[in-house]
């Protein structure tokens, strides 16, 4: 058979969103099944997806009603809706009721209910037919109640709580766990799969597919939510939440696509009021021009003039709008003074333009609009998944460099889409100037902006595009680009996610073999540093608030930012899926990969400009959360690392935790053995002994943590002198203030002696002279 021809594989390019259409169930053996009844709403476990597999809802009982009724064509039910919807808040109420489905609460309700509805017979036997319906239509989908959703409402105003929907997309979970290991109360569990689960739960998936989206209240009210959390909230919206689709070829459990998920999801939630503001106001000024068309047309012709309006109407051609038509022929009105053509001119004109600009970017050819931003992705492992023909998991366009070179793309991409955006601000510019000032308008040529003439404001509705790749992009000529562009001002943002070798030669977990080091003594973080223009956030998926803040603030940032990530691999780096989150967290705890923000809008040079807000303890040398962690501590844990580590043998001299070892100087080293203890499978405490290279490299991850709290004014050498001397110099002024009053309370109490003394003697010789008799 011959094949078909194929546009896309000639020109190399993969229309989005096609990952969607892979089916991942067949390499899968257990599939996480949700228990309503034990669900918290935290969120925790749709944050912590990398396939975006885990759809989630918060809906009220009044749009889950509406939404029913709509989808099952169930209209006789709304004379009774309000009364059912009551009923539902009232039996959810009750925290003895175990239903966890739309359909128990609505048959419940609906029963105590339908005796006392003042309808006739035949209506009600109509709403009862409209509630049979509902219930197959949405009755099986899986609700609960929760208490910062539900219950907590309730409690602030019946009626107002609202219940959570969560369901699990079977054609992209890859059952790596990290939902079930996020989920404290046991609300997920993985069972094992079969075709009629899987069955299932496509109904349910379906079934979710069909509700409202989360509203923007509800989204906002959670956000604030002390059990819930700002990132939780924000991928309760559909559009986030989908920001990057499932079925593509990412391992299990990817810390590289759960970073570029959030990422995404971030930038979608920050751009989309921005744009839908920008379509608006584009809306708006369009509508004035119409208005000031119409205006113009019906006070430049008369009743007596319609004559002129039929013939330029008569000459109208198929392929011209009627606008543009009609004041082609209207030259010779102008030559009597009634009408200003070459105005009604540029008024069509700028409304034909602004139309096309709204439907751009409200709908475009595909439906969804332009898009919020674009990729730009460099060779390296990211590639394997992200830039794997036919499977595309984005809805963005996203250009994937396999040369080397992508600084430089980057450059050039965004310069284009830069020049895009201008040219529409230009146009609602050149619009705004016909309706306020249409004398200048008329002797102005079109404006050519560059976006380094547009305001803040404006500045923000430009597309960002997004340069992303592994921290081996820094090799070679890769180093230089990068650089290149943290030196200018073009407001590319970077996200680079980092491996964590800790410049240390890994061994392969699915062989023998020993990987080689990458660029040893670069610290990709603090080297950014140096490019004191630019933006740098150093953040951890596991730590979602500091996450979502640093993206937020590098897109809102007008120049250049860095967004360093640490994206642990399960496959690479040796440990299993459902401990990717807890892999990035120890991370952060350990010192390995410390948190830190640096806003060059802040002032000062360093001190004020970096934060170290987010990390535990960052006045201090090491965690000591529950216990000191060390780069050891947390290198143990993966298998890349196992030829660095050895059983402590009896005669391994002076054994001592590395927490310890470390603090020791050179000499004091002599004839120790650092070592790591580690809970085995059974339990028991195993004790390993510790590498010289993995020390020498936990001294330098402590020296760049010293350096970050140097930069920061945290903890610094200078800082801790002036603090010893400012309290040698109190100590001394206060001896010395004790000293004074010391004396001075010493000469007042050999004052008063002798005073007393004094009077005590005039006192025995009065009392001795009256008993002499001298005193009668």
């Amino acid at each position: 058979a011959e094949m078909m021809p194929d546009p896309y594989m000639a020109t190399g390019i993969i229309p989005p969103l096609t990952s969607t259409f892979r089916d991942i169930s067949v390499a899968r053996e257990r599939l996480p099944v949700f228990d309503p009844n034990s669900c918290t709403g935290c969120g925790e476990c749709w944050t912590s997806c990398p396939e975006s597999a885990i759809g989630s809802v918060v809906i009220s009982p009044t749009t889950l009603i509406e939404a029913g009724i709509r989808l099952a064509g169930a209209d006789s039910l709304r004379m009774a809706a309000s009364k059912l919807v009551s009923r539902l808040h009232s039996l959810a109420r009750n925290t003895e009721i175990t239903y966890g489905t739309a359909g128990e609460f609505i048959q419940e309700g609906f029963t105590a209910l339908k005796d006392k509805l003042p309808l006739n017979d035949e209506r009600k036997v109509a709403v009862s037919e409209a509630v049979e319906l509902l219930v197959q239509q949405i009755g099986e989908l899986q609700i609960a109640r929760t208490e910062p959703f539900f219950y907590e409402q309730e409690r602030f105003q019946h009626e107002t709580g609202e219940f959570l929907s969560l369901v699990i997309n079977p054609d992209a979970c890859k059952a790596c766990g990290l939902c079930i290991a996020a989920c404290e109360p046991g609300a997920l569990s993985a069972v094992p799969q079969t075709e009629e689960l899987v069955a299932q739960t496509h109904k349910y998936w379906r079934l979710w597919e069909k509700m409202p989206d989360t509203s923007g209240k509800t989204i906002e009210r959670a956000s604030e939510h002390s059990e819930v959390g700002k990132m939780q909230a924000i991928l309760l919206s559909r559009y986030c939440q989908l920001a990057v689709a499932g079925g593509d070829n990412a391992e299990a459990g990817s810390g590289e696509k759960l970073a570029v998920r959030l990422a995404l999801a971030v930038t979608e939630f920050q751009r989309q009021p921005l744009i839908n503001r920008f379509i608006e106001e584009i809306a708006e000024v369009r509508d004035k021009l119409k208005a000031s068309i119409r205006d113009t047309l019906a006070n430049a012709l008369p009743t007596d003039d319609l004559d002129m309006l039929a013939k330029g109407l008569d000459t109208v051609r198929p392929s011209q709008t009627l606008l543009a038509a009609i004041t082609e022929q209207v030259e010779e009105v102008a030559e009597q003074d009634l009408i200003d053509a070459f105005m009604l001119r540029r008024l069509v004109k700028s409304t034909q333009a602004l139309g096309e600009l709204h439907w751009q970017l409200s709908k475009g050819r595909h439906g969804l609009g332009r898009a919020r931003l674009s990729l730009a992705i460099a060779p390296g492992t990211i590639t394997g998944w992200a830039g794997s023909w036919p499977d595309n998991p984005f809805q963005v366009p996203v250009t994937v460099d396999m040369l080397g070179d992508t600084a430089q793309l980057a450059g050039g991409l965004l310069e284009g889409q830069l020049r895009q955006a201008t040219e529409g601000i230009a146009l609602l510019r050149q619009a705004r100037l016909e309706l306020e000032k249409p004398d200048e308008a008329a002797r102005a040529t079109p404006e050519l902006l560059n976006w380094r003439d547009l305001s803040q404001e404006e500045q923000q509705i430009c597309p960002p595009l997004i340069l992303l790749g592994n921290d081996d992009i820094l090799d070679g000529k890769g180093f230089s680009g990068l650089t290149r562009l943290l030196s200018e001002d073009l407001p590319v943002k970077i996200m680079v996610l980092a491996d964590l070798d800790l410049n240390l030669g890994t061994a392969n977990v699915a062989g023998t073999e020993m990987a080689v080091a990458s660029n040893s003594k670069i610290n990709l973080g603090l080297l950014a540093l140096s490019q004191q223009n630019a933006y740098i956030v150093q953040t951890s998926i596991a730590e979602t608030t500091h996450f979502l803040d640093s993206v937020k603030a590098a897109f809102q940032f007008e120049g250049p930012a860095l967004i360093y990530v640490h994206a642990p691999s399960p496959e690479r780096h040796g440990f299993s899926p459902e401990k990717t989150v807890r892999q990035a967290s120890q991370a952060v705890k350990a010192r390995v990969f410390p948190l830190f923000r640096y806003n060059p809008d802040e002032n000062g040079v360093f001190g004020s400009r970096i934060s170290l807000e987010g990390n535990p303890d960052p006045d201090e040398s090491w965690s000591k959360e529950e216990e000191i962690m060390t780069p050891a501590d947390w290198a143990v844990q993966g298998k890349r690392f196992a030829p660095y580590f050895s059983p402590l043998k009896g005669n391994d001299p002076a054994p001592l935790p590395v927490a310890e070892y470390l603090e020791l100087d050179t000499r004091a080293r002599q004839k120790k053995t650092p070592f790591v203890s580690v809970i085995s499978e059974e339990s028991e405490p195993v004790r390993l002994k510790v590498d010289s290279a993995l020390v020498a490299a936990c001294e330098e991850r402590f020296q760049a943590w010293r350096v970050l709290q140097e930069l920061a004014g945290v903890v610094t050498p200078f800082t801790a002198a002036v603090e010893n001397k400012l309290k040698a110099q109190l100590t001394d002024a206060h001896q010395a203030e004790l000293a004074a009053l010391k004396q001075e309370y010493e000469a007042r109490i050999e004052k008063t002696r002798a005073e007393m003394e004094t009077e005590m003697a005039a006192r025995v010789k009065e009392q001795l002279m009256g008993l002499a008799g001298y005193n009668k």
